[in-house]
């Protein structure tokens, strides 16, 4: 109760301590140091197979199936995900980060 009454009966003083906050916030966010675009290496491969003539059930069943069975015994691999459309496969592989 006693903040709410220096709040009322001193307003010039809540006021100040508002502008020395939101000056505090400005400096700090001027000054703070962000990297919006971090150099990262995802650890993702993807491989493109064309497969020329081919629908895409023919080329989901004669590449995309078997790369995807391949792929499936590498080590530290986390996800595959596949598309096959005429003419072209694509495959995408995710590891675990940290991995080499």
């Amino acid at each position: 109760m006693n903040l709410f009454k220096i709040a009322v009966f001193r307003p010039v003083a809540t006021l100040m301590v508002f502008v020395a906050l939101i000056v505090f916030g400005v400096y700090s966010t001027i000054n703070l140091p962000v990297d919006l675009f971090p150099e990262i290496d995802p650890p993702v491969i993807t491989v493109i197979t064309t497969y020329p003539g081919a629908g895409a059930l023919e080329v989901e069943q004669n590449i995309t199936t078997e790369l995807e069975d391949q792929f499936s015994t590498l080590n530290d691999l986390d996800e595959i995900t596949s598309t096959s459309v005429a003419n072209v496969s694509i495959v995408t592989l995710e590891f675990d980060w940290g991995q080499t």
